[in-house]
């Protein structure tokens, strides 16, 4: 793929520029680090730099996010919206979780439990989730129901709920679900976007406006996916909805090393790619 993109960068024209797209942003900085070590070599300075300028590497997330940050208000937003913070996200839980419980919209106190311990295990860093063990005792105790039983329903629903999430597959009938949707609705009212959500968002974003479409697709000729094998759903419509129509497409994955199932990826996404850009 190095080798690839350093090909491209010396032998196109001076305004063809190039997209890459990674999974990490440790593995986007060791590309860009190793495109500069190739270029560099037998090169000048100066020209190493005007080439190197003419690549852009992000991972799907950082992608995403630029794009919604720029066309906020098409997806609802007074503000450029930041990512939510476990602590943040923590807070928003806290209240809305005590305005379902005391208002008894919500009377099953198990579902509410459940619904907390969720977010709680989902959105906070194990670091952060180490000082919350007495709030999550305490929420298992409100709910009567043993560590043992609010971790098993725990796990099937959260798998219920981030299936849905990343694969945008319909939203299962579950309370949860509702609450789930309640406390997004709540995040974004504060201006604030979940980390899960961002390239759906940007699909929408690009979907909807042919203007911020055209600025991307335009302005890329080619467009380079590393790992294709561990894309989900909505980071393959991503990159089929912005080059589909001017680029020139290249994937590198091996089906075998699938990593990311957790978070909807399938290997199989990566063949999609291959037979939509050669037209089969």
């Amino acid at each position: 793929l190095i080798q690839r993109i350093v090909h491209l960068l010396r032998c196109s024209s001076a305004d063809s520029h190039v997209l890459a797209l990674a999974f990490s942003r440790n593995a986007a900085a060791e590309m860009r680090k190793r495109i500069s070590a190739v270029l560099s070599v037998n090169e000048n300075p100066t020209k190493c730099a005007a080439q190197l300028s003419r690549v852009s590497i992000f991972t799907f997330h950082g992608l995403s996010y630029k794009i919604v940050r720029e066309n906020f208000r098409l997806l609802g937003f007074s503000q450029p919206p930041t990512i939510c913070t476990g602590k943040q996200a923590y807070q928003i839980v806290k209240v809305s979780y005590s305005i379902l419980f005391y208002s008894r919209i919500y009377s099953d106190r198990t579902v509410l439990t459940v619904f907390l311990l969720m977010l709680v295990c989902w959105l906070l860093c194990p670091k952060e989730l180490v000082g919350m063990q007495s709030a999550l005792v305490a929420a298992c105790n409100l709910g009567h129901m043993s560590p043992a039983g609010a971790a098993s329903a725990l796990f099937k629903r959260f798998m219920t709920i981030q299936t849905w999430s990343v694969q945008g597959t319909e939203p299962p009938e579950d309370p949860v679900m509702d609450l789930f949707k309640m406390y997004t609705d709540l995040v974004h009212s504060k201006q604030h976007v979940e980390f899960c959500e961002l390239v759906r968002m940007a699909n929408q974003v690009l979907l909807t406006d042919p203007f911020a479409l055209d600025s991307l697709s335009s302005h890329f000729k080619f467009l380079l996916v590393d790992e294709a094998q561990d894309m989900n759903r909505f980071q393959r419509d991503l990159v089929l909805i912005l080059f589909q129509r001017n680029a020139a497409v290249s994937v590198v994955g091996d089906y075998d090393q699938l990593i990311y199932g957790f978070q909807g990826a399938r290997a199989s996404l990566m063949g999609d790619l291959c037979r939509c850009f050669r037209g089969d």
